[in-house]
């Protein structure tokens, strides 16, 4: 970092080194890996259109959706310190904040996810929680129920490095609104050691540890506040924020507690302040009483509800505008009342906060607005739900968890049952049904290859029940073993996972596809997603690229060489 002149408090730019110039290229604005993260938008994924009724199975409309990504991120009022500083540049003074780096005094935090023995926390202890993540150069984060969690925003505000288990792995559009490369840059310093959690300092890179940790907290300031992403989403539907016309924004919330929906709620209540109207505003957003330390039973019994993580990162967060929760409590109380607004269009906007779990005023609110002027936000973890595309059709749709392969969308089963819900329903079929134009007309909505499925098989349907049955044992386990071998196609050996984890993942995944699969066939997979030392090394033996016991067997003798060589490495701590 740098620091200012001791007689007059200015920093002279021509003094500092090279890598304190950095630092100040970061906070002035001017470091273009940084401003290139931050001006990058992610772009949508773009899937086609089903309805609720409809399957993959059956012959695509031309028609697309599209699906925007989202975060968490977190609330300004947990930003790490920065401090205004003086700044003599180019015979110009300046005045420039400058990111505060926490001093580090241990390689990785002592909070490990999923060790429950590890988090002794209570509802009032949220700064003694942070603390333990402020003070370490790296923080162990990984995909909870989604990829999205609040960990990942805790560990950044903290100031301090995620150590992101398995990233590579989320997919192209799944957290697409970090900056992933700063991650992977951070991760591969050398000296860090993800199995055993510790740091070479013999080997480890301060200077570059520090300007990366930089350039992502810059990042997450000026890109992951609740403020930023909701900045996001109005420059997306592109809603005139700066227009002098008086803005009137409808937040529809839920009873439940919901991280996604709190968080965005914040950043619009902050953008909006009181020209934002909230249906059914989350209580512990805005107050409790303070008069005492509060258990988690305690807490949940006020509330009638239990705070995910102890309230972490959102409760209390909008105590500034208790008075707006008190207007729209005695106002928005009856949804009739919110049904009028709706139908006079006396919103500019209207936000879903969680459209899965409260979608309720959706059919009405698409009759009186139109798509650029309805906003639905989707944190859920679980991408099976049949109405995302057609909510999609009608809003711009921010969602959390996006697969990069559209029909990840849709659950193989469902997909199937949906296929022939819909044909039944047409056609009033039932299980005895033998008119033979019923199933034409199953045949008329397939797609090229299950059409021709259809032809081979035609002269075994002599009813309904007998299509159906054979339609069922066809596609459900084709689609099954289609997902299963994509995961397999995408598998690679992941940063210090051991080799034998791998080969057992990928032979598993193999012989579920295919149980009578041959040993070569197993051994090009494994070779296909190997470290390359690995790799390299393994190619060496012209055993091993034909008898899997043997690819095992040298497998573990270069694992085993590579551990001795690892542990060797380690500072003694004699």
């Amino acid at each position: 970092m740098y620091k200012s002149n001791e007689t007059d408090g200015i920093i002279r730019y021509t003094s500092l080194s090279k890598i304190e110039q950095q630092h100040l290229m970061i906070d002035m604005g001017h470091d273009t890996i940084v401003q290139k993260l931050i001006n990058f938008i992610s772009p949508p994924k773009v899937c086609p259109y089903r309805q609720s009724s409809s399957s993959s199975l059956e012959k695509s409309t031309n028609m697309t959706v599209e699906f925007y990504p989202i975060v968490f991120g977190f609330i300004d009022q947990y930003l790490f310190e920065s401090i205004p500083r003086q700044v003599l540049i180019n015979q110009q003074l300046k005045i420039v904040d400058q990111i505060c780096l926490p001093k580090k005094f241990k390689d990785f935090s002592e909070l490990i996810p999923g060790k429950l023995e590890t988090y002794k926390f209570s509802f009032e202890n949220e700064l003694d929680y942070r603390r333990l993540y402020n003070t370490a150069y790296f923080a162990i984060t990984m995909k909870k129920s989604g990829w999205d969690c609040n960990r990942h925003y805790e560990i950044i505000s903290s100031g301090t490095m995620p150590f992101f288990d398995k990233l590579n792995t989320a997919g192209n559009y799944t957290l697409s609104l970090l900056p992933k490369s700063i991650l992977y840059a951070a991760q591969t310093i050398p000296g860090v050691t993800r199995y055993n959690m510790s740091i070479n300092h013999q080997l480890f890179d301060r200077n570059q540890y520090n300007l990366l940790l930089h350039r992502l907290l810059y990042f997450a300031k000026h890109r992951l506040t609740t403020v930023k992403i909701v900045e996001y989403i109005l420059k997306t539907i592109k809603y005139p924020i700066k227009s002098s016309k008086k803005h009137s924004v409808l937040y529809i919330s839920h009873e439940e507690c919901d991280y996604m929906k709190e968080f965005m709620l914040h950043g619009f209540t902050r953008i909006f302040e009181e020209n934002l109207y909230v249906f059914k505003p989350p209580k512990y957003m805005y107050e409790y009483p303070t008069s005492k330390m509060w258990t988690q039973e305690e807490t949940k019994n006020y509330f009638k509800q239990a705070l995910y993580g102890f309230g972490y990162g959102y409760k209390l967060s909008l105590k500034n505008y208790v008075r707006l929760y008190e207007r729209d409590k005695k106002n928005l109380h009856d949804e009739t009342i919110i049904e009028k607004n709706i139908k006079a269009k006396n919103y500019s906007l209207i936000v879903f906060g969680s459209i899965i779990r409260n979608n309720k005023l959706f059919s009405l609110t698409i009759k009186h607005y139109e798509r650029s002027r309805i906003v639905l936000i989707d944190g859920e973890d679980d991408l099976k739900h049949k109405d995302r595309s057609e909510y999609a059709k009608w809003g711009t749709y921010f969602l959390r968890e996006i697969p990069d392969n559209c029909d990840a969308f849709i659950h193989p089963s469902e997909d199937v049952e949906r296929f022939l819900k819909s044909i039944k329903n047409i056609t009033k079929a039932n299980d005895e049904s033998e008119n033979q134009e019923i199933l034409e007309i199953a045949r008329g909505k397939l797609i090229p290859s299950a059409g021709l499925w259809f032809d081979n098989k035609k002269n075994n349907f002599k009813k309904w029940a007998d299509f159906e049955i054979a339609f069922r044992n066809r596609y459900f386990s084709a689609t099954m073993i289609h997902k299963k071998f994509s995961k397999l196609q995408q598998r690679i050996q992941l940063h210090d996972e051991p080799v034998t984890s791998y080969i057992d993942d990928v032979i598993n995944l193999c012989r579920e596809i295919d149980p009578n699969i041959s040993d070569s066939i197993i051994i090009q997979h494994l070779m296909n997603g190997v470290n390359l030392d690995f790799k390299n090394e393994i190619s060496r033996h012209d055993s091993c690229m034909n008898v899997l016991n043997e690819f095992l067997k040298y497998a573990k003798i270069e694992q085993d060489l590579y551990d001795t060589f690892e542990k060797s490495n380690q500072p003694s701590t004699g």
